[in-house]
């Protein structure tokens, strides 16, 4: 992973979007509900390998100053603060939509 981090990075990302389509089309998939769910989880894994795996290589270039700690915290809290913003915007879309 260490040779080619940005392709490994964008495969996660592809990977992931991959599975969450999956997961989108699953409730359509009918009797093959289980099979795309499963690779749809199958896809989210290997997302979580390679982001997992690239991601020291990626914080310690944004780490100018010996500071990965701090990068890793910083990344660490950008990301919870934009779940939790998906997660309001989800909820009110949800609220507002009627039956």
């Amino acid at each position: 992973f260490d040779a080619n981090v940005k392709a490994w990075r964008l495969f996660a990302d592809l990977i992931n979007n991959v599975g969450l389509f999956l997961d989108m089309l699953a409730p359509l998939a009918g009797r093959y509900f289980l099979l795309v769910v499963c690779c749809a989880t199958i896809c989210k894994a290997m997302c979580g390998v390679a982001a997992g795996a690239t991601k020291a290589a990626l914080t310690g270039h944004f780490a100018l100053k010996n500071n990965a700690a701090d990068v890793q915290a910083k990344e660490s809290s950008q990301e919870t603060f934009v779940t939790l913003l998906g997660l309001v915007a989800g909820s009110l879309l949800a609220s507002s939509t009627h039956d």
